[in-house]
C-alpha cells in the first residue's frame, strides 16, 4: 500500500495508545517522495536566552515514493515513533540509532511480533528504479560532529537556504564544522535536496572518495 496522510495519522493514533500508553505528542504528518528514506522525524530547536536549546515542533515525513506491504509501512512509522519517544521525553541517547533506540524497537518487537529495524532496506529492484545515472550538479555540505562521525547533506542551489542550513549547523552545539561542495556525482542523485537541518551519516572512507571531483564553495 501507498502511505496517506489519514492513515499514517490513524495508525499512529493506534500505536500511540497501543504501544507508548498514549504520552506521544500527535504531530503533524507529511508525505514526500524521498527515494533515500521512506521515513523520517524531523524538528525545530530554538537556542533560548539561558543558552540551552528547546524543541519547538515535530513533524513525521513518511515517503509515498514505494508501494509496500501494510505491516512493512507500520513498521517505518514505528520506527519514526521510537525516535519521537526519545526525543520528547529528552533522552539522551549514543548514537542516532543508539542503545537506547534498540532498547524499545527489541521491546516492541517482542512484545508486539513487529519487525522494525534500524534502517529499511530497499529491494535490489527497488533500487534500480530508483536511481538516476545521469551527471546532475549537487550542493552537498559535509559535516563533522563533535565526537568525530561525518555525515553529508544534499542542500537547493539557493544561496540564501545553504547559508541558512550552515548558520543552524555551527549554531548546533553537537556540531564541530561544516564544509561545502559543488559536485556532479550522480552517487548524490538519490538523495533529497532540502534546508531541514538533518543530514546522511557517512562511513570515514566514503566522502573523500565521492568528493574527489567536486569543487570546495566559501560561503
Amino acid at each position: 500500500m501507498i502511505a496517506t496522510t489519514d492513515y499514517v495519522q490513524g495508525q499512529f493514533d493506534h500505536f500511540n495508545h497501543t504501544y507508548f500508553d498514549g504520552k506521544l505528542p500527535r504531530v503533524p504528518i507529511l508525505l514526500s517522495r524521498s527515494a533515500s528514506q521512506m521515513g523520517y522525524l524531523s524538528m525545530h530547536r530554538t537556542r533560548l536566552p539561558n543558552g540551552k536549546w528547546q524543541t519547538d515542533h515535530y513533524r513525521l515525513h513518511i515517503s509515498t515514493r514505494h508501494d509496500l506491504p501494510k505491516d512493512e509501512l507500520d513498521d517505518i512509522i514505528l520506527h519514526e515513533m521510537i525516535h519521537l519517544y526519545i526525543h520528547s521525553n529528552n533522552l539522551k541517547d549514543n548514537a542516532p540509532h543508539g542503545t537506547l533506540f534498540r532498547s524499545k524497537m527489541e521491546e516492541l518487537n517482542s512484545r508486539f511480533g513487529r519487525h522494525i529495524t534500524v534502517q529499511y532496506k530497499l529491494s535490489e529492484e527497488q533500487h534500480k528504479q530508483l536511481h538516476d545515472p545521469r551527471p546532475r550538479w549537487h550542493v552537498v555540505a559535509v559535516l563533522t560532529t563533535r565526537d568525530g562521525r561525518q555525515g553529508f547533506k544534499v542542500l537547493p542551489r539557493v544561496r540564501e537556504s545553504i547559508l541558512k542550513y550552515k548558520r543552524a549547523v555551527l549554531a548546533d552545539p553537537d556540531m564541530r564544522s561544516i564544509e561545502l561542495y559543488m559536485t556532479c556525482n550522480p552517487f548524490f542523485n538519490d538523495y533529497p535536496t532540502s534546508a531541514a537541518l538533518r543530514y546522511h551519516f557517512a562511513k570515514a572512507a566514503e566522502l573523500p572518495e565521492l568528493l574527489a571531483d567536486a569543487e570546495r564553495l566559501e560561503l
